[in-house]
């Protein structure tokens, strides 16, 4: 069976929900998701205000599962997952858990996106924040797909990875610094400010690498195939860290020291 439940103020989920169909949830007000709620077909959330996971807690979804809010407040252990597709979209920030997609995952935010547990798609995924992209220490983000990320900043935790199936496109309007980060195929990142690399970074198959002013190098640097560098600054490459390219590798910049 299905479930509607339209509320015109606050919806409290304090107990454990189980429904063998769809579910639609709408709120006027906040969301608190408080005990499991699973679900064995699509469910939607509409939020006029904020959603709000505790502790621990999980939504599952058989299907689909699409959420809309002011902002999603996810809580240490808290779980978002969806057997199918995971869309979540804020008119404020994303505080996020572990959030797990079996196809496709779309995170879109019009301030910051934190990523605070291990974040998987199963196919690809898109994040954009108007605000700053934050992956905490020691995180992953994986996309069996494609990975694309477009933020006004980027941070990436000591730790932390970031890898992607098929491509990874990161675009930053102001300033990055990346750790790990892994492609089969190609790697586009573009900084519009600074960027600096902080761990590996690595591409089956091309990698493209832009700054609108400098890049530290302070891992290793490498695609199987073609490798393009440019800064508008200087390029800074630590001791004992190597940049290759398995075809033309091709730099542009004010110094590389």
């Amino acid at each position: 069976h299905d479930l509607s439940l339209n509320a015109g103020g606050s919806v409290a989920l304090n107990d454990t929900v189980n429904v063998g169909g769809a579910v639609q949830i709408q709120s006027a007000s906040d969301l608190f998701a408080n005990g499991d709620l699973t679900t064995g077909g699509a469910l939607a959330f509409t939020a006029a205000g904020n959603v709000n996971q505790a502790s621990g807690q999980a939504i599952h979804a058989g299907l689909t599962l699409a959420g809309t809010a002011q902002s999603w407040n996810m809580q240490a252990g808290s779980t978002l997952a969806a057997d199918q597709g995971l869309s979540v979209s804020t008119a404020g920030s994303q505080t996020l858990a572990q959030v797990v997609s079996g196809t496709g995952l779309a995170l879109d935010a019009g301030g910051d996106v934190s990523l605070n547990e291990r974040v998987r798609a199963g196919g690809d995924a898109a994040i954009n924040a108007g605000g700053t992209l934050l992956l905490a220490d020691g995180q992953l983000v994986s996309a069996d797909g494609n990975f694309a990320s477009q933020s006004a900043s980027f941070r990436m935790g000591s730790g932390s990875a970031l890898v992607a199936g098929a491509d990874a496109h990161v675009a930053v309007r102001g300033d990055a610094q990346l750790s790990v980060l892994m492609a089969a195929g190609n790697v586009v990142v573009a900084a519009e400010a600074s960027l600096t690399l902080n761990d590996a970074v690595g591409a089956g198959g091309a990698a493209q690498i832009t700054s609108g002013a400098g890049i530290a190098v302070n891992g290793n640097l490498e695609a199987a195939g073609t490798m393009s560098l440019s800064a508008s600054d200087a390029v800074h490459q630590a001791a004992g860290t190597a940049v290759h390219a398995g075809g033309a590798l091709t730099a542009s910049a004010a110094a590389w020291d």
